[in-house]
């Protein structure tokens, strides 16, 4: 399949923009690797779904649920019985996700909108019939879990030894999406709240929010923390936590 840029930045408004951004996203990402007509049969039988910033796609023990991200950003992530999250990982145009539900069942992750996106959705029965019969297919959609594992294998090791300012970030990141919408991206928190969630002195903290001041990521506004740029914050392993 040939490579393609879409044409514009927001997201696709007209058939032929999808059809164009859609494919730029199989070409480019995850997908290149499954057999040209079994990923365009897989297009044509799937369907274009769009999500507001912080809708939640689907929730741990929900059906199985294939997608390609086509325009913005979700974030994967877990919960504890407490109510806290922990982003595992963030996907970005022509990344993939629910992979592993095709075969293993429904998954045991959540997924939500981190901008207003859009994603076209496989029909997950038609890809597992695929894949039992087809090795190409079957040898692509392996690859691209194993990718998935490597990936969060890193991360898991980047949050285990990371340093106090990827904890900040991540922390930032993570009290962002527990505040209402109408907050934005403004995290009402203080710095002593901070530093306890994140096991360390205020002082630190606030050597390391003063950096992030000084790097245009985040500013303080009378509600809180604004963060200002996301993908910039997000943390991540060298290779990047965001697929």
């Amino acid at each position: 399949m040939e490579v393609l840029r879409t044409p514009r930045r927001g997201p696709p408004r007209t058939r032929e923009e999808y059809r164009v951004a859609l494919e730029a996203a199989a070409a480019n990402g995850r997908l290149r690797n499954f057999p040209p007509a079994v990923l365009r049969q897989l297009i044509e039988r799937g369907v274009r779904l769009d999500a507001k910033a912080r809708t939640v796609l689907y929730r741990e023990g929900d059906a199985p649920m294939f997608v390609v991200v086509v325009h913005g950003m979700l974030r994967v992530f877990t919960t504890a019985e407490d109510g806290r999250e922990f982003t595992v990982f963030w996907s970005k145009p022509g990344g993939v996700v629910g992979q592993a539900t095709v075969a293993g069942g429904p998954g045991d992750l959540c997924a939500q909108a981190v901008t207003d996106v859009v994603v076209h959705v496989f029909p997950v029965e038609l890809l597992e019939s695929i894949a039992r019969k087809d090795g190409p297919t079957a040898w692509a959609l392996l690859e691209m879990t194993s990718a998935r594992v490597h990936q969060m294998v890193g991360f898991l090791r980047m949050m285990a030894f990371q340093d106090l300012r990827g904890r900040v970030s991540q922390r930032l990141t993570e009290l962002t999406f527990r505040q209402p919408p109408e907050m934005g991206l403004v995290v009402e928190v203080t710095q002593q709240e901070l530093a306890d969630s994140v096991g360390s002195p205020r002082t630190s903290v606030a050597r390391v929010l003063a950096e992030l001041r000084e790097e245009g990521l985040i500013r303080t506004v009378p509600r809180g923390i604004e963060i200002v740029r996301l993908e910039r914050l997000v943390p991540g392993p060298k290779r990047s936590a965001v697929a």
